[in-house]
């Protein structure tokens, strides 16, 4: 890996262990295979997007690998060499030569009109429906007389059984029951959790509010268990329907639930005053804001995500989450969470640039989307658009407010992919530094007489430096009852290292498809790709460059999904493993069975020339091509 050497406190040793856990042999020989194969030019231009998209240019020997066309870089010659310039791409070149034949006819001439004014790129009337779009978002929500739903009573806030949003009430019984079961908290905090088993279920039923139902379950749990256990209490006969058993929780199994080690009901309106009403007003809010049209950025991810990060939290465990984060933490990045890609136009952030919207304007290219998102979620909870339906935050305290704020805002901003890699970097340098200085102190502070090593110390799972050291008790510790410098700079880089966790996590869930179960993972990378190739359509037709994975002329879906799996998704969770176990027995297993199931769909590809797209597999014969993978696994 290419990485960078003037990096403050970045020594050689850490940067041998960033390459060993990052950049793992796998990806290694995947990377080599994909460097002298000649003949693959799909799968080296799917890495190429890939690399580009995510903050790439991390490969020393990468003008190898790209010679093949590229239709979204800008190019200018300088003294005999080519730069690129574009998402990942810093102060890099290949020579003249190699590169010059690779240029579509008209990027240079696209390049010169993009340093004029818009109108000189692509007509007026285009341009304004691509920025009035969004503008309009963004000045709706500056409206003094934003109004409540229409034609909705308000529940009582008063019931005994917890809150139920109106939205579960208009449902059908049956409905309920499968819902019920659906978001159980059991079921919620699965890693395979199918959030497509309720999408069915809503479009059914003409009310068609994932982000609601899976904020209200996860964010006001356990009363919204409970309250949908209560909802259903009168149609037992309907549980005949369900295929798992419903368990009701009483208050004795709620306090056993929540003093499992590996279990933490999160119970925020008890610990940190919130009222599930205005967090379900708030979702409902942030729900009707995402655009719908969007194949993949639109509420249905946001639910996606939202359950997604939930899960990654619960694998932490109870204990650990409840000794290392105060309830306002876990609350605020879960809030983030459901409005992180809030009012999404369904194009990334290079088209932002290039089409000189509003928001690229406003934000000075600077994570473009991801500070639309933040601006518009924060404007709705604590800004100009906030209403008294929806004041989460009623009954805090300025410095609580500002905390989750800034939590929010961390999370979110964290979700920009051109900072993936540089962020996996800064999250590896900051375990290892928070492991050394742990091991540094406790030489130092503990008799030699128990012989601990530094290697011992060193290699100490973070999880439980975190737990000891920002744990509610300190006499549990095993460091010194004297807090010297050393001391004190070890609690605060885990506090920040506990804070960059929060940030990660978010990031993870938001890129999580692909490791996901196989029948999930194609369907979101058949949402993505739609949106991908949608965008590549705009861009053609408005004469900007199109970006990486857009062109549907040449991207192919299964070299996409290798590439991301192997590049992105594969080193990601290897580190957010090291972090938190779990990860590696749950999700890196689903990632290496993923990446043969997409080799063998381009397998097929290429022995049918293309002739018999995988995307046309029936339900049946989806299950045999698992059913033979299973079996050659198992060979």
């Amino acid at each position: 890996p290419k990485l960078n050497h003037n990096r403050q406190g970045n020594s050689i040793t850490r940067r041998n262990s960033m390459r060993e856990s990052i950049i793992t042999k796998e990806m290694q020989e995947s990377l080599n295979e994909i460097t002298f194969n000649e003949q693959d030019e799909d799968q080296r231009q799917s890495s190429h997007d890939v690399l580009m998209n995510y903050g790439g240019m991390m490969f020393e020997n990468v003008k190898h690998i790209f010679k093949t066309k590229k239709r979204h870089i800008k190019y200018r010659v300088k003294k005999g060499k080519l730069k690129m310039s574009g998402a990942g791409f810093s102060g890099s070149s290949i020579e003249e030569d190699e590169a010059l034949p690779q240029v579509r006819p008209r990027v240079n001439t696209i390049v010169r009109k993009a340093s004029s004014h818009i109108d000189n790129i692509v007509p007026r009337t285009e341009t304004e429906s691509t920025c009035d779009e969004i503008a309009g978002i963004i000045d709706s929500l500056n409206e003094k007389n934003l109004s409540t739903i229409p034609g909705r009573v308000s529940a009582d806030k008063e019931a005994p059984n917890g809150y139920c949003p109106p939205e579960w009430m208009d449902i059908t019984p049956n409905a309920k029951v499968e819902l019920t079961a659906i978001l159980s908290w059991e079921n919620i905090s699965k890693w395979d959790f199918n959030i497509l088993d309720m999408v069915h279920i809503l479009e059914k039923e003409n009310n068609f509010c994932p982000l609601l139902f899976i904020g209200w379950a996860i964010i006001c749990a356990p009363t919204a268990q409970n309250a949908m256990k209560c909802s259903v209490a009168g149609s037992s006969a309907a549980y005949d329907m369900v295929g798992y058993t419903i368990t009701d929780i009483d208050v004795s199994e709620e306090k056993k639930l929540d003093s499992n080690d590996s279990t933490y009901l999160y119970n925020f309106e008890a610990q940190i005053d919130v009222n599930s009403e205005k967090i379900c007003n708030f979702l409902r809010k942030i729900e009707r804001t995402y655009c719908a049209d969007n194949p993949y950025h639109n509420n249905t991810h946001a639910a996606d995500v939202t359950q997604t990060l939930h899960c990654l939290l619960q694998f932490i465990g109870g204990s650990k989450l409840r000794a290392i984060y105060d309830p306002i933490d876990i609350f605020s990045v879960l809030l983030a969470a459901t409005f992180h890609d809030v009012a999404h136009p369904g194009t990334n952030n290079m088209f932002q640039e290039n089409a000189l919207t509003p928001p690229a304007i406003q934000y000075n290219n600077m994570s473009i989307l991801e500070s639309m998102h933040s601006f518009i979620g924060q404007s709705i909870l604590i800004g100009e658009a906030k209403r008294s339906d929806w004041d989460i935050f009623e009954n805090w305290t300025l410095a609580q407010i500002q905390r989750s704020r800034n939590i929010m805002l961390m999370a979110v901003l964290g979700t920009d992919m051109s900072k993936h890699f540089s962020g996996l970097e800064e999250l590896d340098d900051r375990v290892k530094g928070v492991q050394m200085l742990y091991a540094e102190i406790n030489d130092n502070e503990e008799n030699k007489e128990d012989e601990v090593t530094d290697t011992t110390l060193s290699s100490r799972p973070v999880l439980e430096i975190l737990t000891e050291i920002l744990s509610s008790s300190p006499r549990n510790s095993t460091l010194c009852d004297c807090v010297d410098d050393q001391t004190l700079k070890l609690r605060q880089e885990c506090k920040q290292l506990a804070q960059y966790i929060l940030k990660l996590l978010l990031h993870a869930a938001d890129i999580s498809n692909p490791a996901k179960p196989t029948d999930l993972a194609k369907y979101w990378a058949e949402c993505c790709l739609e949106e991908c190739f949608a965008q590549g359509d705009r861009e053609d037709e408005l004469s900007l460059p199109i970006s990486p994975l857009c062109d549907r002329q040449t991207v192919k879906k299964a070299e996409s999904q290798i590439s991301f799996l192997q590049f992105v998704i594969q080193p990601t969770y290897a580190l957010v493993g090291e972090v938190i176990p779990r990860v590696k027995k749950d999700i890196l297993p689903m990632v290496e069975w993923n990446v043969k199931y997409w080799r063998r769909m381009k397998a097929r590809m290429s022995s049918t020339n293309g002739l018999s797209p995988f995307a046309e597999l029936n339900k049946e014969e989806f299950q045999e091509e698992l059913e033979e993978l299973v079996n050659e696994d198992e060979e």
